[in-house]
């Protein structure tokens, strides 16, 4: 087997570490990229670090040429969040600056940064409007930093009560491999030993938040809504990007925030939480006092919900 069919089977085989339709489009994103910007007869290892670089830069500048606006950015982005996957050591600085001259002139849109106030607030809504489960999941991926799709499959064998803290095993995520997230916020641990007593049936294979993306979607931004928080098309990605936000501005390091989020390049976490606290000191110059004060009355219920003999569906 020649050396560029042994590359490519590597690089095939690293990118099934991710699950589902990532890893067809990290490849895709490779595949494009060789046929367009290198052509059929050069391989990736025909280049050196310096003119690989320049290639890949170049490809970003004909894309963005041939695109309107935002279009193509993601197809950039995947470009070169499969080669950190599969080429760790390459430093592709030229490349990643043409991608962030692309993103100051058309910025994609982000998911609005949810703070701490109207995550707990939305978690006691949830939970008295019959919806626990759903409340449970905003908990855990404002607090835990999941993603929505990490907790919603969660089921009771996967959580474990340690102590004083909450011990998450996550079979399935975005890198493929089994993680770890442990809560140790006292409230956010006495809430989900509460939620545990009024829900678990004994069953540890039932699901720890029932429902579909969707309908958590739904019901988050009602729960926004009532609160005064409507006008915002609220995500639940914004929840996960809420809860790294107020962790940075806790003073919790860097590196902490990265293990506890999972990231993998420091690069990435760090532009992560710069948007999110930029988005959050709009936020709270934005809105009416009333909204946070209701906010504010809501969160404060906390635990205290399940002493409150509040009907669960």
């Amino acid at each position: 087997m020649v050396a560029g069919e042994q590359r490519a089977r590597i690089d095939s085989f690293l990118l099934t570490s991710l699950r589902g339709s990532g890893a067809a489009r990290y490849m895709a994103a490779l595949d494009a990229f060789r046929s367009d910007g290198l052509g059929a007869s050069v391989d990736l290892d025909d280049l050196s670090e310096e003119d690989l670089d320049y290639a890949i830069a170049e490809y970003i500048i004909d894309l963005y040429e041939c695109s309107d606006g935002v279009d193509g950015i993601g197809a950039a982005g995947t470009l070169l969040a499969c080669l950190a996957r599969i080429r760790p050591r390459l430093r592709l600085k030229t490349a990643w600056r043409c991608l962030d001259v692309w993103r100051t002139r058309c910025p994609p849109k982000q998911a609005p940064t949810v703070p701490l106030e109207l995550a707990f607030a939305a978690v006691s809504y949830l939970t008295m409007a019959g919806k626990a489960g759903l409340g449970c999941a905003v908990l855990l991926c404002f607090a835990g930093l999941l993603r929505a799709s990490e907790a919603l499959r969660l089921t009771w064998a996967d959580v474990h009560f340690v102590g004083s803290r909450v011990v998450i095993v996550l079979g399935q995520t975005k890198r493929g491999m089994e993680e770890k997230v442990i809560l140790t916020n006292s409230s956010v641990v006495a809430w989900m030993r509460g939620f545990r007593e009024a829900t678990y049936s004994g069953k540890d294979y039932d699901r720890v938040c029932p429902g579909m993306y969707n309908t958590l979607t739904r019901w988050f931004r009602a729960a926004a809504a009532y609160l005064g928080f409507g006008a915002i098309s609220w995500t639940t990605h914004g929840l996960r990007r809420g809860g790294a936000t107020e962790l940075l501005q806790r003073h919790v390091s860097l590196h902490d925030i990265m293990i506890m989020g999972r990231w993998r390049t420091e690069r990435s976490c760090r532009e992560y939480l710069r948007r999110g606290e930029v988005a959050l000191l709009r936020l709270r110059q934005d809105l009416p006092r009333s909204a946070w004060e209701r906010c504010h009355q809501l969160a404060a219920w906390g635990p205290a919900i399940w002493r409150m003999h509040v009907d669960i569906d």
